[in-house]
């Protein structure tokens, strides 16, 4: 889903799955940014480990309009989170010059299993 990545320290993120596997056990935020210009919803869910840890509902109302999640999930090694979500129509996102969908994780702490 995001195939361009601007910052990856640790090598989490994989572009060509859109799943970030965490290197290291710790407390992790991610968050997204999905824009929508049409009146089609756009369904969108941060999930970490397969639960859900954020999700939201937006449409366009003509404009393009943007909806940012945030979430906050413990990990272990080796565990993953994207984002998923579903859509009614083909066009449901879009991005420009302007506005950018992105996915982004920070580890907060690091933890002890």
């Amino acid at each position: 889903m995001f195939t361009e990545v601007i910052v990856n320290v640790g090598d989490g993120y994989n572009n060509c799955t859109g799943y970030f596997t965490a290197p290291v056990p710790g407390t992790y935020m991610f968050t997204a940014q999905m824009c929508s210009p049409t009146t089609a919803p756009a369904n969108v869910n941060i999930v970490a480990n397969g639960t859900n840890i954020e999700a939201s509902s937006h449409r366009g109302k003509g404009y393009v309009e943007c909806a940012t999640l945030t979430g906050v999930s413990v990990l272990d090694k080796g565990e993953t989170a994207s984002v998923q979500g579903s859509y009614t129509n083909a066009n449901a996102l879009m991005e420009d010059t302007y506005r950018w969908n992105t996915f982004s994780g920070t580890l907060i702490n690091t933890v002890v299993f």
